[in-house]
């Protein structure tokens, strides 16, 4: 009689590497990042995919978004001595979505960083700039 442990011995390598196997089938497809990293934006997404970013920019509150790449660059005074950008999905507190909605808003031709920008940007539209100033500087308005 043959003992089962002696039956099942020549088989293990084999079992052993079909287990494994079926274990890395399933991350053939999986993303490059894992439990030790965090996920790409989604603005670096649309940077990989060679998608451009399409920017607005808030002048009453310095802040630029991008709808495209659902990202905001605001200016943040607070930082440091002398201040600093800062990038999120959101705008930086205590401006809200809804604030920004109702603001003057101008869309830039720019689509690279808007801090490379910036200092054109803030020369052609001061905190205080509206639509009807610009409007009535260009002779079209009433």
């Amino acid at each position: 009689m043959i003992r089962p442990s002696i039956a099942i011995a020549p088989r293990l390598p084999f079992v052993f590497g079909a287990m494994l196997l079926a274990a890395l089938v399933g991350c053939s497809d999986t993303p490059n990042w894992g439990a030790w990293s965090t996920r790409p934006t989604y603005s670096q997404l649309q940077t990989v995919r060679g998608i451009e970013a399409i920017w607005v920019y808030y002048p009453a509150y310095r802040i630029y978004y991008s709808s495209n790449h659902q990202q905001y660059v605001c200016w943040d005074a607070t930082k440091w001595e002398t201040g600093a950008w800062e990038t999120g999905i959101e705008p930086l507190q205590p401006v809200t979505e809804e604030m920004l909605k109702v603001s003057p808003s101008v869309k830039m031709t720019f689509h690279d960083s808007p801090i490379l920008h910036h200092v054109e940007v803030a020369a052609l539209y001061p905190t205080s700039w509206s639509p009807q100033e610009a409007m009535v500087a260009l002779g079209t308005g009433n």
